[in-house]
């Protein structure tokens, strides 16, 4: 139809596929930077050739109102249109590409882990249109998931979880005893008369068993095992309810977005983020995975009688409310991890593009401070809200990790399924808790970098910049504390290892000599 109407109307006729110069100043002097910037993405304007058969649409004009239908209809059509970015690279389409790529294998699915443990809505981006139905879906199943989580504080109490008690779950049940025949004789009266007589009867083993029956059914140390590691998961996630939920902030899609946008330029760069970031949420799925298996192996290991009196259908019904529980525990620690990861994986390959560009002095000192600022702003987001979140996660990491290893050591268990949980059951939670702190102390290393960069820039130079420039540039890079924090410390690689070591240190030495145990109160303490 545009191009009928070019042809009927005699101010626009023209037998040339190539818009006029003139017309093309008219154009660009009419576009603001909003407009420039959408026409470089889907169409580019070219001097010496026509870009496209598009050409046909730029006919000549004396009103900016034609230029700017013109330029619409030409991007509203259904022709081929060539693509280019500002500097000429032709990477521009590469952007969008790989960043829908990233929302599709990335985002996409940790969206989908934030609704299921309730820190966000279901088909929160799929639908605009409000429905009451999704409404009270949306209010009622973030209170199912509190009342499933504490159903799971409650289970573990109830059946010694992890079997924690380092005197009597480590060592093996001793042999049933046999029961002994004892022959007794003497007199018997039966009335006024008295004769001798003899008795045969079976003694009871019960008495015999080396420990008594009153404590079989308890737990020990419930508060340092139990309650306390409870109470701090649930403080993070109701942190994490309110800071995604209420305050919905999330800082993980806007950063991607700005690394992927800010990064074309830099060969390999985007394809490195989605990479690792796909690789951390595949091996964060095996993680869980392997937590619903540890939870069946436990099973097998540790048979639960308690229920046995219900029958086995509800029995059944308790078993599936306690794997999907736990599911959503460990799905809480998941969701916590993957966005503390991604988001220092994501700013530590920021960082490093930048670092690359001033190796190869292709940025402009003020871009580059630019840059540098916004990667503090990032850091800064992220040593608040998401590392209170992950510092109360290492909590619970630490101490379950010092008991699961404390246990194997001590096990003296032979049998294969208990020797199978008790190697399984710490090396989970070693990996959950090394993983965030040796991503947030490479963070800290590479931030360290751009420092060295600008004393090196000072020293040789850099493109035409004077002495104040540079000088101006190491105090900028100085000042940018470019340090990943959890509870205000500075994580470190040396700091992770002395305080990994002294830790384990200590507390391995008070589990095995009991001192944490108060006398009077060894069933809580």
């Amino acid at each position: 139809m545009t191009r009928a109407k070019a042809v009927s109307d005699p101010q626009l006729a023209t037998g040339d596929f190539s818009p006029p110069p003139a017309f093309q100043d008219r154009l660009l002097a009419s576009l603001n930077e909003e407009d420039y910037l959408r026409r470089t993405t889907y169409g580019s304007i070219q001097e010496e050739a026509p870009c496209c058969v598009a050409g046909a649409h730029f006919m000549t004009s004396g009103s900016h109102e034609y230029a700017r239908r013109s330029l619409t209809s030409s991007m509203d059509s259904a022709v081929h249109v060539d693509i280019s970015d500002l500097v000429g690279e032709g990477d521009a389409p590469c952007v969008p590409l790989s960043l829908r790529k990233c929302q599709r294998t990335v985002i996409a699915p940790y969206s989908c882990l934030l609704s299921f443990i309730g820190w966000r809505p279901w088909f929160y981006e799929s639908s605009r249109t409000r429905s009451r139905f999704r409404s009270c879906f949306n209010c009622l199943y973030p209170a199912i998931v509190i009342a499933l989580i504490m159903c799971h504080y409650v289970f573990q109490v109830l059946n010694c979880q992890g079997k924690f008690n380092i005197h009597r779950d480590v060592e093996p049940s001793p042999p049933s005893p046999t029961p002994e025949e004892v022959t007794m004789h003497g007199n018997c009266t039966w009335g006024v008369m008295t004769f001798g007589c003899h008795a045969r009867y079976v003694k009871s083993a019960i008495s015999i068993v080396y420990r008594p029956q009153t404590e079989l059914g308890y737990c020990h140390h419930i508060v340092p095992t139990y309650i306390v590691p409870s109470f701090v998961h649930f403080l993070a996630y109701a942190y994490g309810f309110y800071h995604f939920r209420m305050v919905e902030c999330e800082q993980l899609f806007s950063l991607m977005e700005r690394v992927f946008l800010q990064s074309h330029s830099t060969r390999g760069l985007q394809n490195a983020l989605i990479r690792n970031s796909r690789l951390f949420f595949i091996a964060a799925l095996l993680w869980l995975l392997c937590q619903f298996v540890l939870e069946i192996l436990y099973n097998f290991t540790f048979p639960q009688t308690r229920l046995e009196f219900l029958g086995m259908t509800y029995k059944y019904v308790f078993m599936v409310i306690k794997f999907v529980a736990m599911g959503l525990v460990q799905g809480v620690n998941m969701a916590v991890a993957i966005n503390y990861c991604v988001q220092c994986e994501t700013l530590i390959l920021y960082i490093k593009g930048i670092c690359l560009r001033l190796h190869e002095k292709s940025m402009e000192l003020k871009s580059a401070m630019h840059e540098i600022l916004g990667v503090r702003e990032y850091i800064s987001l992220l040593n608040g809200n998401v590392a209170k979140m992950m510092g109360l996660c290492i909590v619970n990491f630490t101490e379950l990790t010092i008991l699961g290893t404390a246990l194997l050591f001590l096990n003296r268990i032979k049998e294969c399924t208990v020797l199978s949980y008790r190697v399984m059951f710490p090396s989970l939670w070693i990996i959950a808790l090394l993983v965030p702190l040796i991503q947030a102390a490479r963070l800290t290393r590479v931030g360290s970098k751009l420092r060295q960069i600008s004393f090196e820039m000072r020293v040789f130079g850099y493109q035409n910049s004077s002495m104040l420039e540079l000088d101006s540039f190491v105090l900028f890079v100085s000042g940018a504390t470019l340090r990943s924090k959890i509870f205000g410390v500075t994580i470190r690689s040396s700091t992770v290892i002395l305080t990994l070591g002294l830790s384990v240190f200590i507390l391995f030495t008070l589990m095995v000599v009991d001192i944490l145990t108060v006398t009077g109160y060894e069933r809580f303490f």
